[in-house]
């Protein structure tokens, strides 16, 4: 399974594909899901305001967890 999330440009430092990630989902808050950044999008999007970016990330969950489904 895959989430996508948008990042502030501010949290992008640091950050390479294939980094280990614990991942929490407004759904389920009190649960933490291990993963890994698999692609960070090349250009970044206007945010909330035009000095401060998004970027569009993709994160893979790593095994199954009954709890998820597929959206």
């Amino acid at each position: 399974m895959r989430v996508r999330v948008k990042l502030n440009q501010a949290d992008l430092t640091g950050l390479a594909v294939g980094l280990p990630a614990e991942i929490v989902l407004d759904a389920y808050p009190t649960r933490r899901f291990r993963g890994r950044l698999e692609r960070i999008a090349p250009v970044a999007t206007p945010g909330m305001s035009d000095k401060v970016r998004s970027v569009l990330a993709t994160f893979s969950l790593e095994g199954r967890d009954p709890i998820l489904t597929p959206d």
